[in-house]
């Protein structure tokens, strides 16, 4: 689900469907990395070794998707996990694989020299490339 920060992805699509797939005892694998669905309450606990696992088996088929989880999951700050230099080495096999997601989170990463050297250059590339896999990129930086 794409749409802006605040237009309601949460509470409009996300959390009626896992409600719905949660009474249809339907396993589900949930990128959260703000918590919000976690603080909803929803009878879960997150496993991130788990969800580590899964990802680990979407990106030994090569999936764009399987490399931002990944690069999501050592960014973000989930238990031990946080390390922005293999969440780095992600987003890079993501954007090599012409993830536009990845090629946005790269593009960030040089604009602010996390775990990269900062290169204006190199971030407006990354931006370029999102903007035309299909990322709307206009309030990136």
């Amino acid at each position: 689900v794409i749409g802006a920060t605040g237009s309601g992805k949460t509470q409009t699509v996300i959390l009626p469907m896992v409600h719905s797939l949660a009474k249809a005892r339907e396993s589900m694998i949930i990128t959260d990395p703000k918590g919000e669905i976690y603080e909803k309450g929803l009878g879960c606990t997150p496993n991130y070794d788990k969800a580590y696992e899964c990802y680990q088996g979407l990106v030994k088929h090569n999936s764009r998707w399987g490399y931002a989880c990944l690069g999501d999951f050592f960014s973000n700050n989930l238990c031990e996990y946080k390390n922005y230099e293999t969440a780095f080495k992600y987003y890079t096999l993501g954007a090599n694989n012409d993830s536009g997601y990845c090629c946005a989170q790269l593009a960030l990463f040089y604009k602010y020299g996390i775990a990269t050297q900062q290169s204006d250059s190199m971030a407006q590339t990354y931006k370029q490339k999102a903007q035309s896999l299909g990322m709307d990129v206009s309030n990136l930086f």
